[in-house]
């Protein structure tokens, strides 16, 4: 019987992150290990309206390995403007969409102090001033600023395309591909674990996906146009796929352990992006199980 994923009740839980990542830009290689660890509170469960009150604390965010110091150099620029989202209240649905911020005050507030201090230590640096003027907007504007928000980690990893969803379905989503360069529509499958006993404390939930009905004409050259000059991009054959596995515990809808795979292979010599991501809670940790495989 299909059933809809969802957070039933309120919980407390940490979890730890560590986000393998691998990507080849014909020339530009870029390989990292990062790690990130969040307070995790469900306040309150509105079933008949479908939200979910929760307060999401960062309390880690660490590069753990690199090969490139333009990798070293992101993750330092990323962790500063990431401080205004450390500590977050909010309404979500149970796709885990947020609806709305309820400390917008704190995070603005955050903003403008951040601002000052980078404006005094980095002064005539363009890229710094670049940066600055990009968030000046994203704050300026309470729905680009849930948009920053929505694109997390936290919120991409742990409710993934999975929750608010029924078991045993299909659906498509349109969103960008793993460059993070051209849009794609994208079809999911959602399924479970027949094999799970029917009396278990977890479920286990998977999705696949792939490009609905093929990538369609134009996908090279609005995707890999950058690399245009180096490479023939209208004799490349991408192959982009993403599969999840989620371990949920049955009584309260709570992410227990995730496993998230994605790659967008255009070439495989040298212009391709993989990217592995890991998320357990210090429950699982606790108990030392797997509920879900690597």
């Amino acid at each position: 019987m299909s059933e809809q994923i969802r957070i039933k009740q309120p919980f407390t839980e940490k979890y730890t992150l560590t986000i393998d990542s691998d990507l080849m830009a014909v020339n530009v290689s870029m390989q990292s290990k990062a790690q990130i660890r969040w307070d995790f509170r469900v306040i309150q469960v509105d079933r008949i309206k479908g939200r979910v009150e929760i307060e999401l604390i960062q309390l880690d965010n660490t590069l753990l390995e690199w090969n490139n110091p333009m990798v070293e150099e992101i993750s330092a620029m990323s962790r500063i403007f990431g401080r205004m989202y450390n500590e977050l209240h909010l309404i979500l649905d149970q796709k885990g969409k947020i609806l709305e911020v309820l400390n917008m005050e704190l995070i603005l507030g955050k903003w403008k102090q951040t601002k000052t201090e980078m404006q005094k230590v980095l002064e005539d640096n363009p890229d710094i001033e670049k940066a600055i003027s990009l968030n000046d907007e994203i704050f300026q504007d309470p729905e680009k600023l849930k948009a920053g928000i929505q694109a997390s980690e936290f919120f991409s990893v742990c409710f993934g395309e999975i929750y608010g969803e029924y078991t045993n379905t299909k659906k498509t989503v349109v969103k960008p591909n793993f460059f993070n360069t051209a849009n794609v529509q994208w079809e999911y499958t959602i399924y479970t674990d027949n094999n799970t006993p029917y009396d278990s404390k977890y479920v286990k939930v998977y999705s696949k996906a792939n490009p609905y009905a093929g990538l369609g004409q134009g996908f090279n050259q609005r995707a890999y146009k950058h690399f245009s000059e180096q490479i023939d991009i209208a004799k490349l054959e991408p192959i982009l796929t993403e599969h999840t596995s989620f371990g949920i515990e049955q009584d309260t809808g709570k992410l227990l352990e995730a496993v998230i795979r994605k790659e967008e292979i255009a070439k495989k010599e040298n212009l391709y992006t993989k990217m592995n991501y890991y998320i357990v809670s210090d429950t699982l940790l606790k108990e030392n199980k797997r509920i879900v495989k690597n």
